[in-house]
């Protein structure tokens, strides 16, 4: 293995004999219930999480799949240029979202700085830490991540950082609706 990038909480490396390139994240603190949500969430046989290879207690660490960049930079740097690649993107998170609330997944930190894409357009969910996932009892509120689900989408369609005031999120809503009908009619249906 050969160390080829390292962050304040991940180091990158690729396999030398395989190619494979590794994200190894290592957790400061959380990292037991950060874990125990994951190997429920790879019980659940999801789609949208990004692949979890293993774990290793010692160092708290997670070993995962390297997908690349984050979605907010692209979007940030503009680089998704076309109308049809924002909506197929669109319908990423969107798949995202139906499956963490049908499998009862409450993400906590859902944003497209939680987002990572690689260069095919593949968008993966990451950033677990602060997820659960409710039991089938148990009440939960998805307003938080429905809410975050529908800036996903403004930042995509309109090409936008993150921080918004209401009044321009709401400007942003009926300038959806009015554009995008079909995306802006599909975000109310999953809620």
């Amino acid at each position: 293995m050969k160390l080829i990038g390292q962050g304040s909480s991940a180091s990158v490396y690729q396999d030398l004999t395989t190619g494979m390139v590794y994200k190894i994240h290592t957790s400061r603190s959380g990292y037991l219930e950060e874990r125990n949500t994951l190997e429920k969430i790879i019980n659940l046989n999801m789609k949208s999480p990004i692949e979890i290879y293993g774990f290793n207690d010692e160092q708290n660490s997670i070993i995962m799949e390297f997908c690349g960049d984050n979605l907010e930079n692209h979007i940030i740097s503009d680089k998704i240029k076309d109308l049809e690649t924002r909506i197929y993107l669109v319908n990423q998170v969107f798949g995202f979202y139906r499956e963490l609330k049908k499998n009862r997944v409450v993400h906590g930190d859902f944003k497209a700085k939680n987002m990572v894409i690689n260069k095919y357009n593949v968008i993966k969910l990451i950033d677990f830490d602060m997820s659960y996932v409710a039991e089938a009892n148990e009440a939960i509120d998805e307003d938080d991540d429905h809410k975050k689900c529908e800036y996903v989408i403004l930042q995509l369609m309109f090409g936008l950082p993150y921080k918004r005031t209401y009044p321009q999120y709401k400007k942003l809503i009926a300038q959806l609706k009015h554009e995008y009908p079909a995306i802006y009619f599909t975000l109310r249906e999953i809620k």
